[in-house]
């Protein structure tokens, strides 16, 4: 078995720990891979077309494994639709080389996960660190689980899992070039748009009861599942700016980074109070103060992204 240490981090995802856990194995970082994490996208008339305006928010939760190969020397290569001897192949040929091998499966059929025989999803990420005849060795550094799972689990499924591929030649991290590539992906002017569209949505359009149609839970319903990736995203940004805290003590970036964490706090209070209203049957008493807290969201990150901007400017100079 290879003895790993798992990284923790609960502004990140399952994803994103299962790579940094194999970063921090080999003794690299793993943060560029984060530098596209801040993005958001809603297409109101597509909203008001399908009455489902939940289908229409895209929180853009982009991981860029060119910086995670370039700044960290990390290669990550994805392989989908495996039958189970080949997926059984490919896991063994990584373990003999020392190297842990990440796995995707479907929560439905990962007996620790919450959605575990409830819901079937894109699927959940964690770290096979052995095999053997009938079980596998896993590390799941979300659920901070360390045990095994069945084989069989894979026996029936299409299977999907993720190698590594350490690289010596890196680029150094020149943290106004990678900051300020990160925000050029960023049309912060759209974007507040997009947010002030949403607002007006709730306020304005939107049906709880279309939203959640077909979902026993309401937190499973698009709506509330995409706010809480545009969530995500702001805490996995908030990981990748405080990369350059620690390495740079950047005077200045300590503000941002309060400032982006306070984004993510609104999302959570903005999900929480839509679930809330929705189960309480009371959405049309909530629609105008749920509103207003998304416009104050489009104020907090247009001011963070001119921030952050002119903090990198002013350190170029």
């Amino acid at each position: 078995m290879i003895d790993i240490k798992p990284i923790v981090n609960k502004k990140i995802n399952c994803l994103d720990g299962s790579i940094a856990t194999v970063a921090g194995y080999f003794n690299r970082n793993y943060e560029m891979l984060l530098s596209d994490a801040w993005r958001f996208g809603f297409e109101a008339s597509q909203g008001k077309d399908t009455k489902c305006f939940g289908k229409s928010i895209s929180g853009y939760t982009l991981l860029n494994f060119l910086n995670l190969k370039k700044y960290h020397g990390i290669e990550v290569k994805f392989y989908h639709g495996l039958d189970y001897k080949k997926f059984i192949k490919v896991i063994k040929s990584e373990l003999d080389k020392g190297i842990p091998v990440g796995i995707k499966l479907d929560s439905f059929y990962c007996p620790w996960d919450k959605n575990y025989n409830i819901l079937h999803n894109s699927g959940h990420h964690f770290l096979a660190t052995a095999i053997e005849e009938k079980e596998m060795y896993c590390m799941d550094t979300f659920y901070e689980y360390i045990g095994t799972i069945e084989l069989a689990c894979f026996q029936e499924l299409e299977n999907r899992l993720f190698t590594f591929n350490i690289i010596n030649k890196t680029t150094d991290v020149k943290y106004k070039t990678v900051i300020l590539e990160s925000l050029s992906g960023i049309d912060i002017d759209f974007t507040y748009k997009c947010l002030l569209n949403l607002a007006d949505c709730i306020e304005n359009y939107i049906d709880y009861k279309v939203e959640t149609e077909g979902y026993e839970n309401v937190w499973h319903s698009p709506l509330i599942y995409e706010l809480g990736q545009v969530q995500s995203g702001r805490l996995r940004y908030y990981v990748f700016l405080e990369f350059f805290l620690k390495r740079f003590n950047l005077i200045g970036l300590e503000a941002i980074l309060k400032m982006l964490e306070l984004a993510a706090e609104e999302w959570n209070a903005v999900r929480n109070a839509l679930v809330k209203s929705f189960m309480g049957d009371i959405f049309a008493n909530f629609r105008g103060k749920i509103s207003d807290r998304v416009r104050n969201i489009a104020e907090i990150e247009k001011i963070t992204y001119f921030e952050l901007k002119e903090l990198c400017e002013i350190h170029n100079k």
